[in-house]
């Protein structure tokens, strides 16, 4: 349920810059750092950004003195911009970079400094998915 929730209230975010300036949106930290863009045929721009590292826990004993893993996620957002700069869609996707463990309220993986693992390009675009649950790759037979 969790994965649910979190993908609906980011749908919400991302939807409400439909047809506004993309140019406020490169600099917005929510959706992280702008990593490049792809020009398509049709003369738009997908527009990538990168979050940096988020937590999701996962305890296996509730009293959170039991042992518990943490999964670490970076999210991918991508943002559909014609050529007057409106964006007029958005796709994105959760990258799993590592996972951590805890016992109790200690993170081991904190505690021993440990190193996400290294998040490929490909690997990222092939998580990101469009409104309708498609691959941003729909947007290459997009008409401008």
């Amino acid at each position: 349920m969790g994965d649910a929730v979190g993908h609906g209230i980011a749908s919400r975010m991302l939807a409400k810059h439909v047809g506004q300036p993309y140019g406020p949106i490169q600099y917005d930290s929510r959706y992280g750092k702008f990593i490049g863009e792809e020009k398509l045929a049709n003369g738009m721009v997908v527009k990538k950004h990168f979050t940096d590292r988020m937590d999701n826990d996962a305890i296996i004993d509730d009293s959170r003195e039991g042992i518990g893993f943490d999964s670490k996620k970076r999210m991918a957002t991508y943002f559909l911009v014609d050529k007057k700069g409106i964006v007029q869609d958005w796709a994105f996707g959760y990258v799993t970079v590592g996972t951590g463990f805890s016992l109790g309220m200690v993170s081991l993986t904190e505690a021993f400094n440990s190193k996400d693992r290294d998040v490929y390009m490909d690997e990222v675009d092939s998580v990101v998915r469009t409104k309708n649950d498609e691959p941003y790759t729909v947007w290459k037979n997009a008409k401008s």
